[in-house]
C-alpha cells in the first residue's frame, strides 16, 4: 500500500504559491471563476506599471436544475493605480449572462492597464446578483511591482 501511495504523491513534487485564480461557487449554484491574464493570456501573480492585462470572469457551470439570469460586477476597490479599460467606467464594469442549467456562459474579459505604483496590492471584488434578488461576492488581489 506504501508503494502505491509513492506513485500517487511523489517527493518531488513542488507547491507553489497561489496565483491570483479564484474559484468557487457563489450564490450556492453557480460555479465561477475569476483571474487576472498577460497578453499571452497566463495567469499572473503581479502587475507591472505601464502594462495591460486582462480580468477574466468566467461563469463555469450552473449547477441548479432550472435557468438563471446573472448579472456580473467588478470593481476596482483600492487606489488610482489600476483602471478597467473600453467597459464601463474606469472603476467599474458588468455584464449579464444566462445560464442553462448544468451549463456555463462564454469567458468574459474586460482590459486593465496599471498607471502607476502607489502601494502593493490592489483588490478586485466581483458581485454576483441573481435574478432571484441574492448576491454574493468574490474577491481577487493582485501585487503591484
Amino acid at each position: 500500500m506504501l508503494n502505491f501511495l509513492k506513485t500517487w504523491f511523489p517527493r518531488n513534487v513542488v507547491l507553489r504559491k497561489t496565483r491570483p485564480i479564484r474559484e468557487r461557487c457563489v450564490l450556492n449554484y453557480v460555479h465561477v471563476r475569476s483571474s487576472v491574464l498577460d497578453a499571452k493570456h497566463e495567469l499572473v501573480e503581479t502587475v507591472h506599471p505601464e502594462a495591460n492585462y486582462l480580468h477574466a470572469i468566467l461563469l463555469m457551470r450552473n449547477l441548479s436544475i432550472w435557468p438563471a439570469e446573472v448579472v456580473v460586477r467588478s470593481t476596482i476597490q483600492g487606489a488610482n493605480q489600476i483602471s478597467y479599460m473600453g467597459k464601463g467606467t474606469p472603476r467599474e464594469w458588468e455584464f449579464r449572462a444566462s445560464l442553462p442549467p448544468n451549463r456555463g456562459a462564454a469567458e468574459e474579459y474586460c482590459l486593465l492597464s496599471c498607471a502607476r505604483r502607489e502601494s502593493g496590492r490592489e483588490e478586485f471584488t466581483t458581485t454576483f446578483l441573481s435574478d432571484a434578488g441574492y448576491s454574493d461576492n468574490l474577491s481577487i488581489e493582485v501585487e503591484i511591482v
